[in-house]
């Protein structure tokens, strides 16, 4: 399969086969009206029909195929849930987060890039009296669960270009992608059964990059990556620890924005060869970049054997560049597969209303922290 795993088949990967197809299938059409007379008999009417028939079925094989429309859905969960929420507003102005995290039913709520104009006091209170918050490289992490340890580090991507951005005031502010990884474990053993660890990883947008270097070069930080990691305190406070060894601890979740198709080859070793949250659970067509027309789908989620995806959907949040990622989670068993076809069931999540009254108790303190990691 063509992918992005060499510099010049990168740009061929990331052209959307459905718009490659219609494409060309007008240019039969039109190379047929605008050829001469004496080339439209029927020989010529022949060729035409027959390019038409083969576009047309290279759309139909790109909609089964890549869009999974006629694959197994996700197996109904036998246990106690955990809903991940990742969601890159790719900075600017969101009023609608406050909303989003209040009403998404989310245990762990991920926010790629810091939006502006947050009222944070008050997205702070919906977490409730176990909650906890972490500001780590300009991604921000809102969970209803207790924060334990986390990490963070550059990934040291060298050649991107300069880019005009907003800091959380309004000031502007030019910036070189280089590339960001944190890394969180949430004590989600209450709810859940066990703690969680969760990588949640940024790569560069240009789109001259080689994507395949990226996806290397990223890989290399993290497996060398020596520390500080931070154990958060009952006071909310974050308490540098020296690593025993060097990488980050093995993931049960992966997500970020990888500024790359689904199926590339580039990230593979990056996120450690883990099946997609899409390939799994995931149908449909539409990507998550451009938020308008996401052809693109360039946030994605990657599921370690020892959770089990009981859910896996993209939702457009009405702000922002991009679309959400909402992924629900059980604990595995040990004969589970994540890419085994499974029987198709619904995932049970709380009403709105009782997630709102569940969430908005009086009182509700969280722990903050926010902070830069070296690199």
């Amino acid at each position: 399969m063509l992918t992005d795993g060499a510099y010049p088949s990168q740009f061929l990967f990331w052209m959307p086969a459905a718009a490659v197809a219609v494409v060309g299938a007008g240019l039969v059409a039109a190379s047929r009206a605008i050829a001469p007379r004496a080339a439209r008999g029927r020989v010529a009417a022949r060729r035409t029909r027959w390019l038409a028939a083969l576009s047309l079925l290279a759309v139909v094989v790109h909609a089964t195929a890549e869009g999974r429309l006629l694959a197994d859905g996700p197996p109904a969960p036998t246990g106690p849930t955990l809903r991940v929420v990742y969601w890159n507003p790719s900075w600017g102005s969101t009023p609608g987060l406050e909303e989003e995290v209040r009403l998404s039913g989310a245990d762990v709520f991920v926010i790629g890039d810091q939006p502006t104009d947050v009222p944070w006091q008050r997205v702070r209170s919906h977490l409730g009296e176990r909650g906890s918050a972490l500001w780590a490289m300009n991604s921000v992490v809102l969970s209803r669960h207790p924060l334990v340890r986390w990490g963070c580090t550059s990934l040291e991507i060298d050649g991107a270009w300069e880019q005009a951005r907003t800091n959380p005031d309004g000031s502007p502010r030019i910036t070189r992608q280089r590339g960001r990884a944190v890394w969180i474990e949430v004590e989600t053993t209450e709810a859940f059964g066990r703690p969680i660890v969760m990588w949640l990883i940024d790569l560069p947008s240009d789109p001259l990059l080689d994507r395949a270097y990226v996806g290397r070069r990223a890989d290399e930080a993290i497996r060398s990556w020596r520390g500080p990691s931070y154990r958060r305190s009952p006071e909310g406070r974050d308490v540098p620890e020296e690593q025993s060894h060097a990488g980050f601890p093995e993931p049960d979740l992966i997500v970020g924005d990888f500024n790359t198709h689904r199926g590339a080859a580039s990230i593979a070793r990056l996120t450690r060869g883990l099946p997609s949250a899409f390939g799994a659970a995931g149908r449909g067509l539409l990507g998550t970049f451009p938020r308008e027309l996401p052809l693109w789908h360039l946030d994605q989620a990657f599921v370690g054997p020892g959770v089990r995806l009981v859910g896996y959907r993209l939702r457009d949040p009405g702000e922002g560049r991009h679309w959400m990622q909402i992924i629900d989670l059980e604990c595995a068993g040990s004969e589970y597969s994540p890419v085994r076809k499974t029987r198709r069931g619904p995932v049970s999540r709380p009403p709105p209303l009782a997630v709102e009254q569940r969430r908005g108790q009086p009182g509700a303190e969280v722990s903050i922290s926010s902070r830069r990691c070296r690199g």
